[in-house]
Formats: C-alpha cells, sequence, structure tokens
C-alpha cells in the first residue's frame, strides 16, 4: 500500500510523527510502526533539504544561524546608483526564482510505500502516570494526517 501525497505534507507529517514518537510514550506497537513510517519519509525530507540548501547556495546565499540565507545588497559609498539598481534587480530575480522553486518542491506528488497508521495507535492507553504523561497536540495530527486512518 502507498500513500500519495506532496512533499509539504510529507514534511509536515514527518516533523509530527517525529515529535510524537520523541516525547509521547507510545505502546511498543505504536512506536514500532510510526518509526516504519519515519523509515519511508526520512530519504525524501532529507532530498528536499539538500536540494533546497543547494537552490539557496545557487542563488548567492551565505551561512547564517546554522542555515543559510540570501543577504539583501548593500550599497558601497562610492557605488554608482544605477549600478546598485542593477545588483537589487538581479537579487530580487534570484529571491524571486528561489521561492517559485522550492514552492514547486514542496508542490510535487509522490508516493510513499507505506500503510496509514490507525488512530488507535495513538490513543492515550493510560501506561504513563499522569505527571509524567507527554501528549501530542491536534497540530500534530493535523500534520500527520495524510498519515494517518480512523478505523
Amino acid at each position: 500500500m502507498s500513500i500519495k501525497v506532496t512533499i509539504l505534507e510529507v514534511r509536515q507529517a514527518y516533523r509530527a510523527l517525529r515529535r510524537i514518537n520523541e516525547e509521547v510514550r507510545l505502546l511498543w506497537e505504536s512506536a514500532w510502526e510510526t518509526s516504519k513510517v519515519l523509515n519511508k519519509q526520512r530519504p525524501l525530507v532529507l532530498n528536499f533539504e539538500e536540494t533546497q540548501a543547494k537552490l539557496f547556495r545557487d542563488a548567492g546565499a551565505v551561512p547564517a544561524d546554522g542555515g543559510l540565507k540570501l543577504e539583501d545588497p548593500v550599497r558601497g559609498e562610492d557605488e554608482p546608483g544605477e549600478d546598485f539598481s542593477a545588483r537589487m534587480a538581479e537579487y530580487r530575480e534570484k529571491a524571486r526564482a528561489l521561492d517559485e522553486a522550492i514552492r514547486e518542491m514542496n508542490a510535487l506528488v509522490v508516493e510513499v510505500d507505506c500503510a496509514p497508521l490507525p488512530l488507535r495507535y495513538f490513543k492515550d492507553e493510560g501506561n504513563v502516570k499522569p505527571e509524567k504523561r507527554k501528549l501530542y497536540s491536534g497540530n500534530d495530527l493535523a500534520d500527520a494526517a495524510p498519515f494517518l486512518e480512523k478505523e
């Protein structure tokens, strides 16, 4: 069985399921099945991140805060206005092209070779003392929704 989703949906579900798997004490079967889905998602997420980083580098991005960032052009003291305007136009075009390329990548539809996880896997079974229980949010379930199913 496979699940047809966009790369954006894979990325969102990967983050949500990973957080749930790390922070919530799931029963062993739930943790195991969630890990199998994460292992199917991981290569797609890593490929997206590598491609995104290459696009940023190709657009002239520089390392910043653990990632890459396009820096706004700064006009030099002796730089004529026309030269700066031309550099600014080039920067805007690179930023626009980068944004478009990332949007297109996020919109790509892929098939992930896995079965949806039953919602019962995430039921609070009371297997942890209430004071030590960490819960997942509705946002996590919304982000993971393409990979979940109600039985």
